[in-house]
């Protein structure tokens, strides 16, 4: 199955333009050939949401809008999507499998981060057992960003605040032919590192592709870097998708779902040997130079989107003549631009 990863920039609040960058996402992975196409945590919505949820009308405009994307959808496509869900008077964090005209399968997050810049028990109530969900021929083992982080060193979660001890290890222990996750995770220092090595555990441990949707773009104080990735089931990435800018890959499931077929994007990470202390400084030398990248990336996006969002097209900046300033400057200018 040809599965397609949307790593979109949703804007908080503008379901209207969110949806409108999914279908035409969906229109161009489709045109690729691609069966199922997945998209990032809550995308209908924009992540994080916080209070608009709470705003009359707001989460009953995400379903409607879920609505009418299936009749938009065209035939023998299905898509993946996250969005509130209000089933009586609980509010989930959702995602569902629109597919010819229908809602297939709707799972619900079971893990809510309640820690650093997560508030989601604010907001949502925890989903119960997650089923695999069956799409022509495969059982999909979907999952929502928190819900794969279970059990590693960056979570805060203990047994007893769900009421299955691991979301993966549940579907994985049902059958399932791949793992997928939906996920608005944001920015840090060294998080694309940390990331693949939660994922690549799981996909190594039950010996199942994993593919990673991530959610890019700035809003408010969150950077979103995107970096949606696939592994093989051994772990191995098998394709790595752009840093701090919307994406669209298509990548085959072959056989019986342990193998991938290479696609042209293909992105392997190489596992270091034996080096001398040289070669050692040379690569620490590297990783500074990617993590100044990655940080400088991070702040040119934050501050695009959060004018672009926002609606303002100048900023003014007060020049001091030293380094802060002349960064903050730079910063501004690859922004919005120098007659900005």
């Amino acid at each position: 199955m040809k599965i397609a990863l949307a790593q979109l920039n949703p804007t908080v609040g503008d379901i209207v333009g969110n949806v409108g960058k999914v279908l035409e996402a969906v229109r161009i992975a489709h045109g690729l050939g691609a069966e199922l196409v997945v998209c990032p945590e809550l995308v209908v919505c924009g992540y994080p949401p916080k209070d608009l949820l709470m705003r009359s009308g707001f989460v009953e405009a995400c379903e409607q809008a879920v609505k009418r994307m299936l009749v938009e959808i065209p035939a023998g496509v299905g898509v993946l999507l996250g969005y509130p869900l209000l089933d009586g008077e609980f509010l989930y964090n959702s995602a569902s499998l629109l597919y010819d005209g229908n809602v297939v399968s709707t799972i619900r997050k079971q893990l809510l981060p309640n820690y650093d810049v997560f508030d989601e028990r604010r907001y949502f109530l925890p989903g119960d057992r997650n089923r695999p969900v069956d799409f022509k021929g495969l059982r999909l083992g979907v999952h929502i960003c928190e819900d794969a982080w279970y059990g590693t060193t960056d979570t805060f979660y203990h047994v007893t605040s769900c009421p299955f001890s691991d979301p993966v290890e549940s579907l994985a222990s049902q059958g399932v032919d791949v793992l997928i996750n939906l996920s608005a995770s944001p920015f840090e220092r060294n998080k694309l590192g940390r990331r693949q090595e939660i994922m690549r555990q799981h996909a190594a441990r039950w010996k199942k592709p994993f593919y990673f949707c991530n959610q890019v773009g700035g809003n408010d104080d969150l950077v979103f870097d995107g970096h949606s990735f696939v592994l093989d089931e051994r772990g191995e990435c098998r394709e790595l998708m752009l840093g701090f800018a919307e994406d669209l890959r298509v990548v085959e499931i072959v056989g019986d779902g342990n193998d991938l077929e290479r696609g042209p994007y293909q992105v392997r990470i190489p596992h270091p040997g034996p080096c001398s202390a040289e070669e050692r400084a040379g690569v620490a030398k590297v990783q500074e130079e990617k993590m100044h990248d990655e940080l400088y990336q991070a702040l040119v996006l934050g501050l695009r989107d959060y004018m672009r969002k926002s609606g303002f097209k100048e900023c003014v900046l007060g020049l001091s003549g030293g380094i802060d300033s002349a960064v903050a400057a730079c910063l501004a200018v690859e922004a919005v631009g120098k007659e900005h």
